[in-house]
């Protein structure tokens, strides 16, 4: 009787031993699990935390390179400025001034380049994103929806293009608006915003 007991015993600690064991194995593959969840986790944060810097520091570049060509233009403005104040010749400076400000003498559109570069980076890529939606848009376009997404207004975007008539820009709004289907009731500034908002989510 004894022995039966004894055997019972053995033979009851013996499976409480495998079934510890079992749930011993069970809990560290749970444990190399979640270890490897955070670790996947953990590179993942890296990751994204490396491209948000790396986003950052192309756009402050950027930005630092067209500032730099704005103080460059400054600098040049002020040289006419002085020199011609000084030989008392204010109209010759106003005209090398809109010469070098407006489309119609800037063939190589550097400053106005610089404008649709200033709006695609501080506007979430918004030109990037028009030239997406229709192939059929124009340098002129661009630069049209670059000076809107900047705040420029109606009369300023008049003096750049050098238009007789306020009806120009409304009538290029129109053409942009109708490259890229948009609805006639949306006005292309209130669409440029929308797209804007709609951006910084992506």
């Amino acid at each position: 009787m004894e022995k039966i007991i004894l055997t019972a015993m053995s033979l009851f600690c013996l499976i409480s031993d495998i079934v510890l064991i079992r749930f011993l194995i069970n809990k560290r593959k749970k444990i190399r699990k979640l270890s490897f969840d955070f670790m996947k986790l953990w590179n993942s944060e890296q990751e994204y935390h490396r491209k948000t810097v790396e986003s950052y520091k192309i756009k402050a570049d950027t930005m630092y390179c067209l500032l730099k060509n704005r103080v460059l233009d400054i600098q040049r403005l002020m040289s006419l400025s002085n020199y011609y104040s000084e030989s008392c010749r204010e109209e010759k400076f106003y005209r090398l001034c809109k010469k070098r400000m407006c489309i119609k003498y800037n063939h190589e559109y550097s400053l106005l380049r610089d404008v649709i570069e200033c709006a695609d980076v501080s506007c979430n890529r918004i030109v990037r994103y028009l030239v997406l939606q229709s192939g059929k848009l124009t340098v002129e376009d661009l630069i049209h929806c670059s000076m809107l997404c900047l705040g420029f207004s109606n009369d300023l975007i008049q003096f750049f293009f050098e238009y007789k008539n306020i009806r120009n820009v409304y009538n290029r709004s129109r053409r942009i608006k109708e490259k890229l289907c948009i609805n006639e009731n949306i006005s292309l500034e209130s669409y440029i915003k929308r797209v804007i908002k709609e951006l910084e989510n992506i």
